[in-house]
């Protein structure tokens, strides 16, 4: 119960925008699925409909595993891993009865439209999902373990009529397809439209509108005829310096916050995120265990706000190192093994 997805100031920030807002209608854009989904029990009959005796007589004894590759696809990242909190954000617009509210959701990978109809009660906000452009989704994820492969397409059915007999506020999915979605919004309601791609394999110029769902604020949602019109004219793109990053922990923010690096161990290329206050360049030296500096990188620009880092090691031998950032005037170490 007191995992937070959010710091403290974070979930303030979030909460006291949210009611002072003037705005006709709130946009919460968000990292991960903020809707609860259930994937428990898997439709063991729909499965096995689907494979025929033989393949049924060898999944039939993996069917625990398989619930649990799904659960932890569906709850590996998400708001349900924070339970307490996400009750708290929601019971805050309830509160404060902040009024046409949509959620837009990245990360999965794949297409989602939710209504606010939870299991827990009815809520006046929405949900929608965007599919990946390029990055693998369920059938690329399955039909790349060659155990799996020849009946992915099963699996991902399977997926599909769990999904929809155990979560009525999950209004569309599709697990398959790559693209993009358009939110758009007028005093009426908010469309949000799903295009999708038929292959990421080949240089396309042609694009589908695939499904499209309204809403006016209300909670529910309503399948759209037709793709919104476009604009006539567009908006004024965001500002190029986001304001001062914050952290999801507690303590006070540096100039430079570290978010994360990988792979370790390396075999030729270390990435690195982290987010700067300021505008700096950026050195990194790699120091051997007899506190030896045995590789200088010559210095590149910082950003503000996030930065990612590709730290070449190619020409060093394996063994344990300390990569040392010099981040304007903020250093950060961290432990390195190369190892091929």
């Amino acid at each position: 119960p007191d995992r937070t997805i959010m710091s403290s100031a974070q979930y303030d920030w979030l909460t006291s925008g949210l009611a002072g807002s003037q705005a006709y209608w709130k946009v919460l854009g968000n990292q991960v699925m903020f809707t609860p989904v259930t994937v428990t029990p898997v439709d063991t009959t729909f499965l096995f409909s689907k494979l025929g005796p033989i393949y049924t007589a060898i999944i039939r004894p993996q069917i625990p595993t398989l619930q649990d590759v799904f659960e932890l696809a569906f709850l590996g990242d998400v708001w349900s891993n924070y339970p307490a909190q996400r009750s708290a954000l929601v019971n805050a617009i309830k509160t404060e009865q902040i009024a046409r509210t949509v959620v837009v959701t990245g990360d999965f990978h794949t297409s989602f439209a939710f209504d606010g109809q939870w299991p827990s009660g009815p809520n006046n906000f929405v949900e929608f999902m965007t599919p990946s452009i390029s990055a693998a989704n369920f059938d690329e994820n399955l039909s790349s373990v060659p155990a799996i492969a020849p009946i992915a397409p099963f699996l991902i059915e399977t997926i599909d009529t769990t999904l929809r007999q155990l979560n009525p506020h999950m209004k569309f999915n599709e697990l398959n397809s790559h693209g993009y979605m358009i939110l758009d919004l007028t005093k009426q309601r908010a469309q949000n439209d799903w295009y999708f791609v038929d292959t990421i394999l080949a240089h396309i110029k042609g694009e589908r509108w695939v499904r499209g769902y309204t809403t006016n604020g209300n909670g529910l949602l309503s399948l759209a005829a037709s793709e919104a019109p476009g604009k006539t004219k567009q908006d004024t793109p965001a500002p190029p310096d986001p304001p001062t990053p914050t952290s999801v922990t507690e303590e006070p923010i540096g100039d430079v916050v570290l978010l994360g690096f990988g792979p370790n161990p390396v075999t030729t290329s270390l990435y690195v995120s982290y987010t700067s206050a300021s505008v700096v360049d950026v050195t990194v030296d790699i120091v051997d265990g007899a506190g030896k500096i045995v590789h200088r990188t010559a210095p590149s620009p910082s950003f503000i706000g996030l930065n990612s880092y590709m730290l070449d090691v190619r020409s060093l031998p394996n063994g344990a190192y300390f990569a040392s950032f010099h981040i304007g005037s903020t250093n950060v170490t961290i432990p390195l093994v190369i190892n091929r």
